[in-house]
């Protein structure tokens, strides 16, 4: 389990072990009387976009949506300079 700031990632190697994962998770929240949105809840997501990376079975990179300014700049010639 990963906590950012307001955020919970529940990190997991199979199905049956982010259940688990889960459970204690909730458990722990409810024991503490902390609440949750269900309206913002994502559960068994494929991927998860976190602080501007991309988390997914493929691996972590960069959210092509935060670089995409970057991407689309006009490159720089002598003429533009």
């Amino acid at each position: 389990m990963v906590v950012f700031i307001n955020d919970i990632l529940v990190c997991s190697n199979s199905q049956e072990e982010y259940e688990q994962h889960l459970r204690i998770v909730l458990r722990v929240l409810r024991q503490n009387k902390l609440c949750i949105k269900l309206d913002k809840c994502e559960f068994w997501p494929n991927k998860v976009v976190l602080s501007g990376h991309v988390i997914s079975k493929k691996g972590i990179y960069v959210d092509t949506k935060k670089i995409e300014v970057v991407l689309e700049w006009e490159r720089s010639t002598i003429k533009n300079l």
